[in-house]
């Protein structure tokens, strides 16, 4: 069944050049009109949803079993396995910790979201539908509910009962292709959500009515968070990169809009914004990437807080703000590792120097988590802190007297090579971060870590042949160097060293007879290396040129030739080079290589169905 296209608004004679109008059933408040001028944002009509009948289950709620994505023509069924269990969290993703429960801690995964329960470590998840991800996350401010905003074509909002898990309203229509932040209001009856690259639409929904009340484009660039105003009714704020804007739901003679101000940072440094609150009386304070604290009014930067001395207030991109207004206080995490808390009235009534437009300030308290913590995100209880550390770890800080512990650690950013142990339960893996890391996977713990100077980039782990005791891993990174450990009881030991490439090495392969490895780069170049020499294991050989970076290697089973895949789709053949290459002048060597070219088949025309006998027909031959 087709819903019918959503109501269009009725035309006005001299629309405003602000943002969307509303549907014409939804009414508000006015909202008192400032002087101060207010840039004009793109009216967008309400976008037509054509939704199919979803089977309802008892309760009210929606079957989502019968809303699951199909598999593609060859792509494998999300059923065939089952998730056991989750190492880390996307440690870079902003406003991604919520507490969803007592003790219970909420974060999106990839197509995940993960429940952790603090005291037991002890997980569950709960997958998104729409099968691209999820974008963003937040939690009802009674904890009843929880959002997951997912990201795919047409992406939904979907809204879950907590503790039951229990799909309650699907809101549809919001964004193209994913959503970057979503947030409730201060009663809970609002939603706004925030959509990604190409349309960055902010919307406003009554979720209760799966309705639409307001909608239009953001900005144009990637949009960091969204939020409600505590103190005004109407009010909002959305910042991201290089920009913050404020916005007001104002009702004009063409009905309910969104009005969006961009704040104008002057002669300040335009910065990406992060971090920011609104104070009482309207003004906002957010920070920047120096680590500057602004104060805002009516969309002009009103003074800039800097610590005694000129010095900013903090040493890196301030992330979060928060207002405690019942210890009259203002506290700021940033990248740097320190959590700082202000003085709220001196920020409140903070005016600008005769000479300058800055003021100084001096912090109540600051804390140091840690010599390398970055605060991405933080969880402010009555009796600690969670927070998200951006070099891959969720650390519990204890308040007061600031004690810390650490779990959940993972790796800092994309894991570039993953390895299983051919005799034991073991995985290693390495990651742009620079560690290699090895975890028990029955027992889900890590087991330790070693970290290098330059990022991990690519893995392999020798055959039984080369390694008969299982021991090694070799790993290639980002200046060219190429290591092979060796893992010991407690720790990786180093077994050998060396750089056989100027940039970051892509691949690494080893024969199928184990005498020849194989290692590619991005400066164009395979190195090959002797695994037999009995008096230098790894002994180079030499290396080849090729057109372009490889991007994947495979010998053939006599290992008599190495077929390479590269970056700009080519595929070419290599002879097996000879081990006793004499390299005394150069190690470049010689080597034309056979290039291949893929056809892909067409797919066969679908037969074309046989009329029933007896029935008259043209004489066509059926079978084509």
């Amino acid at each position: 069944a087709e819903a019918a296209p959503a109501e269009q608004p009725a035309e006005a004679p001299a629309p405003e050049p602000e943002a969307a109008v509303a549907a014409p059933e939804e009414t508000a408040a006015p909202v008192e009109e400032t002087a101060a001028p207010v840039e004009a944002a793109p009216e967008e009509p309400e976008p037509t949803v054509v939704t199919k009948a979803v089977p309802m289950l008892a309760g009210g709620f929606y079957d989502r079993e019968a809303l699951k994505r199909q598999p593609g023509a060859a792509e494998l069924d999300a059923d065939l396995c089952t998730l056991v269990h989750g190492f880390g969290m996307d440690s870079h993703r902003r406003n991604n910790i919520h507490y969803v429960g007592p003790g219970i801690l909420m974060f999106a995964v990839g197509n995940v979201v993960q429940l952790l329960d603090l005291e037991t470590m002890q997980q569950s998840y709960l997958s998104g539908i729409d099968g691209g991800g999820i974008g963003s996350v937040c939690v009802h401010p009674t904890r009843k509910w929880f959002v997951l905003a997912e990201k795919g074509i047409d992406p939904n909002v979907y809204i879950y009962e907590y503790p039951s898990l229990n799909l309650y309203k699907i809101l549809r229509g919001g964004t193209e292709r994913g959503y970057s932040a979503c947030r409730f209001n201060k009663d809970g009856r609002k939603l706004a959500t925030v959509g990604m690259f190409p349309d960055f639409m902010l919307t406003v929904w009554n979720w209760e009515e799966e309705a639409i009340i307001l909608r239009c484009k953001a900005f144009a660039q990637d949009i960091f968070d969204v939020s409600f105003s505590e103190f005004f009714e109407g009010q909002l704020t959305t910042c991201g990169q290089g920009h913050i804007r404020f916005w007001k739901m104002a009702s004009t003679f063409t009905g309910l809009k969104l009005q969006g101000e961009i704040g104008k940072f002057g002669n300040e440094e335009l910065s990406d914004i992060a971090g920011y609150v609104e104070l009482p009386d309207g003004k906002v304070l957010s920070g920047t990437e120096a680590g500057k604290l602004l104060l805002w009014d009516a969309g002009l930067i009103k003074v800039v807080l800097m610590k005694p001395g000129g010095k900013n207030c903090h040493d890196a991109m301030i992330e979060t703000i928060t207002l405690d207004l019942e210890n009259k206080k203002i506290v700021t995490a940033a990248l740097d590792g320190f959590i700082k808390a202000w003085d709220f009235n001196v920020i409140m009534n903070a005016e600008p120097d005769d000479d300058a437009p800055t003021t100084n300030i001096v912090p109540l308290e600051e804390v140091l988590i840690g010599k390398d913590v970055r605060i991405k995100g933080i969880i402010f209880e009555e009796d600690h802190y969670i927070i998200q550390d951006e070099n891959g770890f969720l650390t519990r800080v204890g308040y007061p007297g600031y004690s810390t512990k650490k779990f959940l650690a993972n790796h800092a950013g994309p894991i570039s090579g993953l390895v299983t142990s051919y005799k034991s339960h073991l995985a290693i893996t390495c990651g742009r971060d620079g560690t290699v890391r090895l975890w028990d996977y029955v027992a889900t713990r890590l087991l330790y870590t070693r970290k290098f100077a330059t990022g991990a980039t690519c893995m392999s782990m020798p055959p039984p042949a080369v390694d008969p005791e299982v021991r090694q891993v070799v790993v290639g990174f980002e200046d060219g160097v190429v290591r092979v450990l060796a893992r010991c009881a407690d720790e990786w030991k180093m077994y050998h060293c060396f750089k056989p490439h100027k940039d970051e090495v892509s691949v690494i392969a080893f024969a199928k007879d184990n005498k020849i490895l194989a290692t590619a780069s991005k400066d164009d170049t395979i190195f090959f290396f002797n695994l037999k020499d009995p008096e230098k294991p790894y002994k180079p050989i030499g290396f080849v040129q090729v057109p372009n970076m490889p991007t994947a290697m495979s010998w053939s089973s006599d290992s008599s030739k190495l077929l390479v895949g590269c970056e700009n789709g080519q595929i070419l053949e290599l002879p097996r080079p000879e081990v006793n290459y004499d390299s005394s002048k150069t190690y470049l060597m010689e080597s034309t290589p056979k290039f291949y070219q893929f056809v892909k088949p067409k797919p066969p025309k679908p037969e074309k169905p046989k009329k029933p006998e007896g029935e008259e027909g043209d004489g066509e031959n059926l079978d084509g």
